[in-house]
């Protein structure tokens, strides 16, 4: 089975050098793929899609676009993920590479939709210098099957 899902959610983070509290938010579209019986919402699955970071630092709005890949399991209500996602940083008249691992829950409130939890950390390299980058995120995440059994 196959379907789409988009999450938005709201992001408060820390990086490490020099220390700082970014606030933002980012907003997520992949394509899942996996052994999954919709009709209980079980099974593994496997997500790939965009995710679209928006941060702000003081005056300094980062942008950073980045292709993410999740591996989970749907377990009723509950939707636990790990993910890995890589990037570039748009911001303040300079690119930074950027990787993230980050591990999430979903809690399903009906058939598609629920609330989301998700922790990540990972580094960005600001002209030529590592960069801990740690978030935690709190949103809404819809995610549903291409075709219903009939």
């Amino acid at each position: 089975m196959a379907g789409y899902q988009l999450d938005l959610a709201g992001a408060v983070g820390l990086d490490t050098t020099p220390l700082d509290v970014p606030l933002g938010g980012a907003f997520g579209a992949s394509w899942w793929f996996g052994k999954y019986d919709e009709t209980y919402a079980l099974g593994r699955w496997n997500s790939l899609g965009v995710v679209g970071r928006l941060e702000t630092v003081g005056d300094d709005l980062r942008i950073t676009p980045m292709l993410e890949f999740r591996k989970g399991y749907d377990l009723l209500v509950l939707k636990p993920w790990f993910s890995i996602a890589a990037g570039t940083e748009l911001g303040a008249a300079r690119l930074a590479p950027e990787l993230r691992i980050g591990t999430g829950v979903k809690l399903r409130r009906s058939r598609f939709m629920g609330v989301s939890g998700r922790l990540d950390g990972g580094v960005a390299l600001l002209d030529g210098e590592p960069v801990g980058r740690f978030g935690i995120l709190l949103g809404f995440d819809w995610a549903a099957p291409f075709k219903s059994p009939q």
